[in-house]
């Protein structure tokens, strides 16, 4: 294991006390959930529990007050938490005083949240066009001519916007925009799209799948050209979307910036060649949520009337607390979270597999590399959605696969002090162990069960890991018993066209430190922004940018290609799941990121049959 220092690469250091030994840990997370904790609490012990049953600590348990939210405190100075440049991606912000969420069991003090107001850019009223007064004419003695000849009356030739039949139109597969791929399906044969340069794309399927084409019309006469009307978040040059996220929170700060960045790098690239449709750029509205559920929901209220739809919403307590307004509003948007309930949604536009069908297929994978189906599997959650989310997971998979059925262990938000929790598991015989956790978390429990001789396979969800917790003094740890599952591959996996492609919009915008100090929340956040951009390159084509304009959209938007960097969903479908396949890493110091890939699209017949 080559060790590597990574301290003064935008990660904050969280100091964390175990085992009598002080650590200090990165809060940057690996993608959306990857930090669910501020600050350390004492745990009082916990109580002797059924199999497969939660546990609660008796002292730091923590969940999310969605009705008062309150500022938590924090045991790590804010000036160690490391700021990352600013992207060249033209941006504006929206700031306001926010609240912290809710996580120490210590009393709390609540910071008043002042909404911020964003004006629409006003509409210039129409110009009145000047009507020319008469000219009179001078008027002539009448002289007598002989009646005219009714000449045949002459039809004028109709206009319309149809394309002239596709026979006429020679073909070439050339210039296809990104989100054609060129693929098409054999329920898409003979559909046709005129794009806003006049060209006409054709789905020339002969049997199971087939090609867009371009067709050109031949005739002497052009396509008219078409564009959407001027609707809320577009004034008919500027496609403008929202981000509700946050670089501020002493925890979620971060992973904030990390996926923010993956998403102004693709939105950058996007508006080089012009923006989308070739035609209209977009502009990132962005807005400081603190992580905080209530202030999630005042600031989507203040930034709804000036956008199309949001690109990202990070956390899943915030995507809870708005989706019922994004339904009323009519309002698309990405969350920055996997859990399970958003393919349900007709409104969210999910990314990769579901954190359940990640626990699951990680379980499954263990018991076929021990060869012992009956093997005693446990599990560590943290009090919060993201928590729940796993141990639906486990249990899940304990119903279909028949494991040993061991604790499942619930732990505070905030709780660092793991020396009972993880007695409770050795104390059971746990073979394996799934975490559901914050990075600093898994950490903390990773040492702990060394410093009590037990090594179980800890099997650990992929936002439960930092690259940054593996240092030259806990490497060791994690490299001789310890797997990640998610999606996608590992960042020097150049095979993997997202890769490279991400890689070179970084460098093409001048983005250094991400370039030089990559994460693998980049491709999380890269990935909600293409997926958007399919979905507005429909509604352009349909010349409708309104928000029903573009929920009409998503729902002819069939999979986006995700270039090897996770499964692909299919829009177009009521239910958006990806397929349940994931990717098993190792823990490997001497790769980017510290991961490895053990096995790619890794699919369980449990992971197969779970619906949510």
């Amino acid at each position: 294991m080559r060790g590597r220092n990574r301290q003064g690469l935008g990660a904050r250091l969280i100091p964390i006390a175990f085992a009598g030994i002080m650590i200090a840990v990165s809060a940057c997370g690996r993608t959306p959930e990857g930090i669910e904790q501020t600050a350390a609490a004492t745990t009082t012990g916990y109580a002797a529990v059924e199999p497969i049953e939660v546990i609660r600590s008796g002292g730091s348990d923590a969940s999310v007050n969605t009705t008062s939210a309150t500022s938590a405190t924090s045991a790590t100075p804010s000036s160690t938490l490391a700021t990352a440049p600013s992207s060249t991606t033209r941006l504006p912000t929206s700031t306001s005083a926010t609240r912290m969420l809710s996580v120490a069991a210590s009393p709390t003090v609540t910071t008043p949240a002042t909404a911020t107001t964003l004006t629409p850019i006003p509409k210039p009223a129409p110009k009145p066009i000047p009507t020319a007064a008469p000219t009179p004419t001078p008027t002539a003695a009448p002289t007598p001519t002989p009646a005219p000849t009714p000449a045949a009356p002459t039809a004028s030739p109709p206009t319309s916007t149809e394309a002239p039949p596709a026979a006429s139109r020679p073909t070439t597969t050339a210039a296809l925009r990104p989100t054609e791929n060129g693929a098409c399906t054999k329920a898409q044969r003979g559909s046709e799209r005129i794009r806003a340069d006049g060209s006409i794309v054709v789905c020339t399927a002969t049997g199971k799948t087939g090609r867009w084409t371009v067709q050109v019309p031949t005739t002497t006469a052009t396509v008219a050209r078409t564009a959407p009307v001027p609707t809320v978040g577009f004034d008919g040059t500027t496609i403008r979307l929202g981000l509700l996220t946050t670089t501020k929170h002493p925890v979620w700060g971060t992973i904030g910036r990390v996926i923010s960045a993956g998403i102004e790098a693709h939105v950058a690239a996007i508006n080089r060649r012009g923006g989308i449709a070739g035609r209209y750029p977009i502009e990132l509205v962005r807005a400081e949520t603190n992580y905080d559920p209530n202030e999630t929901v005042t600031q989507l209220n203040a930034t709804k009337s000036s956008v199309v739809g949001f690109i990202s919403i990070l956390g899943t307590p915030n995507v809870e607390a708005v989706e019922p307004l994004l339904r009323q509003e009519q309002l698309t948007a990405s969350p920055a979270s996997q859990e399970a309930r958003w393919a349900l949604s007709p409104n969210l536009i999910p990314i990769g597999n579901s954190y359940q069908v990640q626990a699951i297929n990680g379980i499954a994978y263990f018991l076929d590399s021990v060869a012992n189906p009956k093997a005693t599997v446990c599990g560590v959650s943290v009090a919060t959605s993201y928590g729940d989310a796993g141990t639906e997971g486990i249990r899940f998979a304990r119903d279909r696969l028949g494991f040993t059925a061991g604790p499942i262990v619930q732990i505070g938000a905030a709780e660092t002090q793991l020396a009972s929790a993880v007695g409770q598991l050795k104390g059971a015989g746990c073979q394996a162990v799934f975490l559901t956790v914050g990075p600093a978390q898994t950490l903390a429990t990773v040492l702990t069960g060394k410093a009590l001789g037990f090594a179980p396979r800890w099997i650990i969800m992929g936002a439960s890991f930092s690259d940054r917790l593996v240092q030259p003094a806990t490497g060791l740890a994690f490299e001789q018993g310890a797997w990640v599952v998610g999606d996608g591959t590992q960042w020097d996996d150049v095979s993997a066209e997202g890769i490279r492609r991400i890689t070179s919009e970084l460098i093409d915008s001048d983005n250094r430190f991400w370039t030089e100090n990559p994460d693998v929340g980049l491709t999380y956040g890269w990935m909600q922004a293409r997926a958007f951009e399919a979905i507005l390159e429909q509604a352009v084509a349909n010349n409708d940018l309104s928000r029903a304009g573009v929920l009409s959209a998503a729902r002819q938007t069939g999979p986006v290609d995700t270039l090897g960097l996770g499964s692909p969903i299919d829009y177009s479908q009521p239910v958006r799941l990806a397929k349940a396949q994931t990717t098993i890493f190792a823990i490997d110091g001497s790769y980017r990121n510290a991961i490895r890939v053990l096995t790619k699209d890794y699919s369980s017949a449990a992971a197969q049959a779970y619906k949510k």
